[in-house]
């Protein structure tokens, strides 16, 4: 006991002023990434609780630390003739043990975590060894100087690469999206951001004892039966029910509502959010939305389903993504019940006939499965997720959705009217996703009216600022210190969009106005109302004429029928696949890919005589295209050429409809190498191929020629000689008989 107790004393006998300067500078770094951690755990019950848990992280994450290094230290002083600096290198062993697992925490592999800690130890003991040579700059000696020196030369490579990864000295530059001149549609409509006549009156429904929320506990202005979800819902830790105050077998129907003053019955709109930290309340992010829509007319909720989402404590309940659906069903059954009450407030507001949903991140995709939810579990013969309610829902609205099979199958939609908006940037859904499930919405019944679906590729926008609670980054602390947030939009322009969008959508959809339909089959047509950024667009609806869609057959030389016939000359390639996603995982959707190196190298649509007789002078021509970020990275350019049944082609350069645009590329983090150890590669510099549609006027080519009649059209051909080599992706192509 003695000898230990002496090496106790000695522990540090071997420490001078630099390498307690060094010991002191590492810990600087990994008491702030301690701080930042802690920061990152919200509680949820207020701010006091919140620095009293940051506190903790920090103080337990110091003694861990600290003890690994007093430990080492004093294993060392075992050894024969071992002059170190003892708790330096303690320090330094100890944080190489324990700092890695928190970078593992946040989806980095070992090397990355090992890898960013050395960085950060590192730049540490320059700083402080460089702090200790300023202060003892008077009596240096040449050693002393050297250390200055070295350390002051480690730190500024140091900070470039910290400024680097910043994004301050390499931000992307930023394409402004064209507009298309003398818009008619900005010209004369109302901007869809614009708020509406009706005055707005916000109030909120609840159960009326949630102990964390007071909105949804005793201040709730209405107040709500809970729901039994536990017989589908049956992981709920009982750290859970501590937390909330219920488990699955009572879950509250709570929401905030903005609802229009006026007489009504105003079209209901429901919107809810995806997975976020649990604590970190998600509901009232889109007030931005709500007030908006409720001035336009639209009885609007913001959905609490904050009790679904992950937690750090207690994980995320089993079947998420049918309980997320689930319960904005039972939402519906609430106001429905709400608006039958003659005694209540909203008497006769709701117009339950009129009905859209609007879902973020996961809650995209339960806006989806929301709007078929009992016919899908049915079908997948699980009774016991069936709500056994059923309203019809009109419009189906997913913000950077994600895409999960689910009974090992997926959503599909009938005439429903379906927007998504993706960002760029969304560091979180990584894919977009929204446009898988935009390549699953059909429209098989003429007779249930008009119905389109339009998506929208935004860059520069991430996945959190659609929500005005989650914020620029996307990824979990610390690795957000890494993110490159100066590529990112600012979060009011991000959410401008969004109201632009998902107004105008509702507006045609839910009120019938459909003066905003332009801006969906040509995003330029909105420039006036947008932020200067690119966007990517593509349009469907109930009326178009299919041609090919590459999903029909194996046979690359036919179309949608047999009829129609498809042939390419002089391609380098001229192959039908299936389209991957930035993860080289399955988009679910075929397209074919032409790609050339000579000038007469060509693309023909040949159609069958006299099969468009319907078409007239407002017909269009319309496909998909995408060209990938490869080769030589100059649009491309080519002719189209329209053929009749009279002998008669017309050709005009594809530019002159509007020009062809590389995939964007999108850099998520500033770590160089890096990236591949970070949320297992998901998180890479690369681009997705993203489909513009094209909407040719037949019109136009009838201006060339006066010969040219739409109605004898037989056939399209794309001639690729205008760029000297490289690749496209076609999809879709249709006609549509009028504009």
């Amino acid at each position: 006991m003695f000898r230990l107790k002496e090496r106790l004393r000695r522990i540090a006998d071997y420490e001078n002023f630099y390498s307690l300067a060094a010991l002191f500078g590492q810990q600087l770094p990994l008491l702030l990434l301690m701080v930042e951690t802690g920061a990152g755990l919200p509680s949820g019950i207020g701010w006091g609780i919140d620095l009293l848990s940051t506190l903790i992280v920090v103080a337990g994450g110091q003694a861990i630390l600290g003890g690994g290094m007093f430990i080492i230290a004093l294993l060392l002083s075992f050894i024969p003739k071992l002059k170190l600096p003892r708790l330096l290198v303690g320090s330094l062993l100890s944080s190489l043990i324990f700092i890695p697992k928190l970078f593992t925490y946040s989806n980095i592999n070992y090397a990355g975590a090992y890898i960013l800690t050395g960085i950060i130890i590192l730049f540490g003991i320059s700083f402080g060894l460089f702090t200790a040579g300023l202060v003892a700059r008077r009596a240096a000696t040449i050693g002393q100087r050297s250390v200055l020196a070295g350390s002051g030369f480690m730190l500024v490579v140091l900070l470039f690469l910290i400024a680097d990864g910043a994004g301050l000295r390499n931000a992307a530059d930023r394409e402004i999206v064209p507009a298309v001149e003398h818009s008619a549609l900005t010209a004369s409509v109302t901007p869809p951001a614009q708020a509406g006549n009706y005055a707005v009156q916000t109030l909120t429904y609840g159960s009326g004892n949630d102990w964390l929320r007071r909105e949804f506990g005793r201040e709730a202005d209405l107040l709500t039966e809970s729901v039994d979800a536990s017989s589908f819902v049956t992981k709920w830790p009982k750290l859970r029910s501590w937390y909330w105050g219920f488990d699955a077998k009572s879950l509250p129907v709570n929401g905030r509502m903005w609802l229009p003053k006026g007489d009504g019955p105003f079209p209901v709109v429901l919107i809810v959010h995806g997975n976020h930290t649990m604590e970190d309340f998600s509901d009232d992010g889109y007030e931005y939305l709500g007030q908006l829509l409720a001035s336009r007319g639209f009885l609007t909720v913001s959905v609490d389903e904050n009790f679904a989402n992950y937690s750090t404590w207690s994980g995320i309940p089993n079947n998420d993504y049918a309980l997320r659906a689930w319960m904005l069903l039972h939402h519906l059954r609430v106001i429905d019940e709400f608006n039958q009450d003659t005694g209540n407030l909203l008497a006769g507001k709701a117009d339950m006939q009129k009905i859209a949903l609007i879902g973020h991140s996961r809650g995209g995709q339960a806006a989806a499965l929301a709007a078929v939810y009992d016919d899908y579990y049915r079908s997948a013969d699980k009774k016991e997720k069936l709500a056994g309610i059923t309203y019809p829902i009109t419009s189906v609205v997913a913000i950077a959705p994600t895409d999960r099979k689910l009974e090992d199958k997926y959503v599909e939609l009938e005439n429903i009217n379906y927007l998504t908006l993706h960002g760029s940037q969304d560091s979180d859904v990584t894919t977009f996703d929204g446009d898988r499930q935009y390549d699953r919405v059909t429209f098989t019944n003429p007779a249930s009216g008009y119905h389109f679906k339009s998506s929208l590729y935004i860059e520069h926008a991430n996945h959190g600022q659609f929500n005005t609670d989650w914020g620029r980054q996307d990824i979990k602390l610390p690795t957000r210190l890494m993110m490159n947030t100066m590529d990112i939009m600012k979060g009011s322009d991000q959410q401008h969009i969004a109201q632009t969008y998902i107004a105008a959508f509702l507006e045609t959809t839910l009120h019938g106005d459909d003066r905003y339909l332009p801006m969906f089959r040509d995003a330029r047509q909105a420039a006036g109302w947008l932020p200067a950024t690119r966007y990517v667009n593509r349009f469907d609806d109930s009326t178009m004429i299919r041609i090919a869609d590459y999903d029909e057959d194996q046979d690359k030389n036919t179309g949608s029928t047999e009829a129609i016939h498809l042939k390419g000359e002089h391609l380098v390639r001229w192959e039908e696949k299936d389209v991957k996603n930035r993860q080289r995982s399955s988009r679910m959707n075929k397209a074919v890919w032409l790609a050339w190196d000579r000038e007469d190298a060509s693309y023909a649509i040949m159609l069958p005589q006299a099969g468009y007789s319907s078409l007239d002078d407002t017909a269009q021509f319309v496909f998909s295209l995408a060209q990938p970020d490869e080769g030589s990275g100059e649009p491309a350019d080519f002719t189209v050429t329209a053929l009749t049944a009279d002998g008669i082609s017309v050709s005009l350069p594809i530019s002159e409809f509007r020009p062809v645009q590389i995939a964007i590329q999108t850099r998520y983090l500033n770590v160089g190498k890096l990236e591949k150890t970070i949320k297992k590669g998901k998180v890479n510099s690369s681009s997705e191929t993203v489909f513009q549609d094209f909407f040719l006027p037949l019109d136009r080519f009838a201006e060339q020629d006066g010969r040219f009649v739409p109605s004898r059209i037989t056939g399209i051909r794309f001639t690729f000689d205008k760029t000297p080599a490289g690749t496209v992706v076609i999809d879709d192509l249709r006609l549509q008989p009028s504009s």
